[in-house]
């Protein structure tokens, strides 16, 4: 167990020194190309070795959905990455790194105005996003002892606007419960396309020569293969192994590891100023994001949960916790439980309904892990996939992962297997709330 937890904060680790890092090698690289030209040829080796991994065509069958994959292409993949590699033609790599760690601010800001106010946040959120915007302001006046440009900064800031967009289209793209390297590499190739009239417009050149030697193969390679996919392999196997809570707390080394690498490769100067700025952005975002770092010890608690045994209503249930992350609920399939029951003319096998139940009730006990006392969770949303049959007299499990808690929402990947493999998968959302609240909501309806 132990061997595997190190695995996990190694795979974080390698995944924050690569993402620290591209903005060092983005400016490196900026010397001899543009920013168009080096965001074109990074995400095409990242898009093609996504297709080795998973050659599989996503088929989404639906332009409701496919919206979703389109809009994300545009922000998080060509107009996110084209501002922050203009930025970094204006400014520094350690300022551009800073501001963008701000990103996570903005995307809840952004959830907020979405939802109208559904989506509350704390006096410690505002507090937080005071002090980073304060800290912004620093490293932005200490810019301006060096030049009067700060469009850099500027572009930056819009840059971590825009990849606000984009987390909160991922959340929905990642609620129809697909393969995610397959979501990921659609997301690339709308992203691509986008960029194709862009690198059109901004005067895009192929520089053989210079794409020859071997500093710039390797940059490019360190960018392609590395930070886009290679990290996104090593993150989700953190996500697994640490959990959710665990692996975003490495996500805080990111600016100081951009801060640290331009000094040290770059020799960039960073002046008291700017490191107090440094500091002040750094502070707040741990501040704004102080509730999601208490679920720290709230995970360490539930990780001392037992095997349990429950049997609701005469079906035969195991419920396996292993650790806070993950929970596996497993029923044997009875008569009661088949699509015949409800009115299908199918065989006796189990009903879409009554795996979905027990998709949602594996989650559910997960979820007990992580709630304050006198709370529970209530589901809100669920996409699955039934993909195969499973007779009567055959068991058949439910294994709920939790994938990330927003404040009051809890998002949970869930894979369904019998005895012959796998036959269902899909994604939940669970809220947490007050009993109370609940019950009187729906006592005013009856009134």
């Amino acid at each position: 167990m132990e061997e595997k937890q190190s695995l996990g904060h190694l795979a974080a680790l390698f995944t924050v020194v690569n993402w620290g890092t591209t903005f060092i090698a983005t400016k490196i690289l900026l010397r001899t190309f543009a920013p168009v030209e080096i965001l074109l040829l990074r995400f095409v080796l990242g898009y093609g070795t996504l297709w080795l991994a998973c050659p599989r065509r996503q088929k989404v069958g639906d332009w409701k959905k496919e919206k979703y994959f389109i809009a994300a292409g545009l922000t998080g993949v060509c107009l996110y990455y084209l501002l922050e590699n203009i930025a970094l033609t204006f400014s520094t790599a350690s300022n551009i790194g800073v501001i963008g760690a701000v990103s996570p601010l903005f995307t809840a800001l952004l959830a907020m105005l979405i939802s109208r106010g559904k989506e509350k946040l704390k006096l410690t959120f505002f507090l937080g996003f005071m002090v980073s915007i304060a800290g912004i302001c620093l490293i932005s006046w200490n810019g301006l002892a060096f030049s009067s440009d700060l469009r850099g900064e500027g572009l930056a800031i819009v840059s971590a606007l825009v990849w606000a967009c984009y987390s909160l289209l991922t959340r929905k793209i990642g609620g129809f419960g697909w393969n995610v390297i397959q979501t990921t590499r659609r997301i690339f190739g709308w992203g691509i396309l986008f960029m194709l009239p862009c690198a059109v417009g901004m005067g895009f050149r192929w520089k053989p020569e210079a794409l020859a030697e071997p500093l710039h193969i390797g940059l490019f390679l360190y960018l392609g293969l590395g930070a886009c996919a290679a990290c996104f392999v090593t993150w989700n196997l953190a996500i697994q192994i640490l959990g959710p809570i665990k692996t975003m707390v490495y996500i805080y080394l990111v600016p100081v590891i951009t801060v640290v690498c331009s000094v040290l490769i770059l020799k960039e100067v960073v002046t008291p100023l700017a490191a107090a700025g440094t500091g002040m952005t750094l502070a707040g975002l741990v501040v704004s994001q102080w509730d999601s770092l208490k679920q720290l010890r709230t995970a360490g608690a539930a990780g001392a949960a037992q095997i349990k045994q429950i049997t609701p209503k005469g079906k035969k249930e195991e419920i396996v916790m292993e650790k806070p992350t993950e929970c596996s609920l497993t029923w044997e399939v009875t008569d009661e439980m088949t699509a015949k029951r409800i009115g299908s003319a199918g065989s006796k096998i189990l009903s879409t309904p009554n795996m979905v139940a027990l998709m949602e009730a594996a989650a559910l006990e997960l979820a007990k892990a992580y709630l304050d006392e006198g709370m529970t969770t209530v589901g809100a949303e669920i996409h699955c996939r039934h993909l195969a049959p499973t007779p009567v007299g055959m068991k058949v499990t439910a294994t709920a992962r939790l994938r990330s808690i927003e404040r009051r929402k809890m998002w949970f990947g869930i894979e369904v297997n019998d005895e012959k493999g796998k036959c269902g998968e899909g994604s939940h959302l669970r809220i947490m709330v007050a009993p109370k609240g609940i019950q009187e909501k729906a006592e005013q309806k009856q009134a």
